[in-house]
């Protein structure tokens, strides 16, 4: 059984608009159109490219239109023809009224189900739709899928101010997508891999409290948005931690990642262990019972254990 339509609902109402990115549309659900979709003459019949429908088309001018897209990406679905030639004709109108030919009036070839791609990440704020513009035979339309384009420039020039011994603030130079996504990992490098297309990654700037791990790589996110800086807290002592960065469009189910992320590393600094504090009994020479602090707030595990010079509590 096909997924039925998943939308992003992008929570953008204005006086006449309502947004629902489409990130899937296989014509399963209770009822048709779907939700927010508006049509002409067309019907929904049990001819499908997978699944139990699609959607049906029989003559001149009918139409099947989508909601309002704020950022459309790349489309792709599915056509057939039953009888006849048929010409049709993908396009695109930002007021439902007058409409843009993006695809022109392809024939089709032959009986089976074709898959077609089309380009619309020049548009934004878009109704599409599928018009009949030719022949009174009849097709079927199924399976429509959204994704947005894929970035052509990635993130760069990784660096670090600000660092302490718990804490620093990571820069970068932002690509050609709408937003970035930052992952960080402690100690050693590792293999982060790439962001996953589809997938939503929820930063934390609290490494005691980490945010979305990159699969298992042991890489957590630490930001997610349009920016270019972001400062981390709660950082172990004299500790590398390695950054990369990925450029993406599109949000949620639609979301594409360049591949391929700017990476930098930097240490934190060395803790001078001016303050101790017993964490349990033991051996006064054990480090492993005390925590230690350069200024008597921020604590850690000790390296070392007090001596003459240091204050103890």
């Amino acid at each position: 059984m096909k997924t039925r339509m998943m939308l992003v609902l992008i929570a953008v109402l204005t006086a006449s608009f309502v947004f629902a990115q489409i990130a899937a549309e296989g014509f399963e659900g209770a009822s048709y159109p779907p939700t927010d979709w508006t049509t002409l003459n067309t019907t929904r019949t049990t001819n499908p490219q997978s699944g139990t429908y699609a959607a049906t088309f029989t003559a001149v001018g009918n139409w099947l239109r989508t909601p309002m897209q704020a950022t459309p990406g790349i489309m792709t679905y599915w056509h057939k023809k039953a009888t006849g030639n048929v010409q049709f004709s993908l396009q695109v109108s930002t007021d439902g009224t007058s409409w843009t030919t993006v695809t022109g009036y392809p024939i089709f070839a032959g009986n089976g189900w074709t898959q077609a791609t089309a380009n619309l990440s020049a548009y934004t704020n878009v109704y599409v739709r599928w018009y009949q513009a030719a022949n009174n035979n009849t097709w079927y339309l199924d399976n429509l899928g959204l994704t947005a384009a894929t970035p052509t420039t990635q993130a760069s020039n990784v660096n670090f101010t600000n660092v302490s011994f718990s804490s620093l603030t990571i820069n970068w130079t932002t690509g050609s997508g709408t937003n970035d996504v930052v992952f960080v990992r402690e100690a050693t490098a590792g293999t982060p891999g790439n962001a996953v297309n589809g997938t939503t990654y929820t930063p934390s700037t609290d490494w005691l409290n980490k945010g979305t791990q990159l699969g298992t790589t042991g890489y957590y996110c630490v930001y997610n948005g349009p920016g270019t800086t972001v400062s981390l807290t709660n950082l172990s002592p004299n500790t590398a931690y390695y950054v990369i960065v990925y450029t993406y469009n599109g949000t949620g189910p639609t979301s594409v990642y360049r591949t391929n992320g700017a990476t930098g590393n930097t240490t934190t600094l060395a803790l001078t262990e001016n303050y101790f504090r017993t964490i349990v009994t033991g051996n006064w020479n054990n480090p492993a019972i005390w925590e230690a602090s350069p200024n008597g707030s921020n604590w850690f595990p000790a390296v070392g254990y007090p001596t003459a010079a240091a204050i103890t509590t």
